[in-house]
């Protein structure tokens, strides 16, 4: 795991849609994320709690608030 991945852990971002897998740009690059934990819906909040081999995995958690300094802003 290298310093981004290691910095991106316990992050988490609004899904855009229904789908359990997608890409999203975070700290400088593209990265291909799976729901693995949950259901996600339009404006889902989904966690990343494990990467590997580049690859996010995330839950939804739509317990986090937008008011976070973890929360990722999205690009559209």
């Amino acid at each position: 795991m290298d310093y981004l991945d290691h910095k991106l852990l316990g992050k988490y971002f609004r899904s855009k849609g229904t789908q359990i897998r997608g890409v999203v740009f975070a700290l400088g690059r593209y990265i291909e994320y799976v729901v693995i934990e949950g259901e996600p819906n339009v404006d889902s909040m989904l966690e990343v709690f494990a990467i590997e081999n580049g690859k996010a995995f995330v839950r939804v958690n739509d317990y986090l608030i937008e008011e976070s300094e973890d929360y990722i802003e999205i690009r559209k």
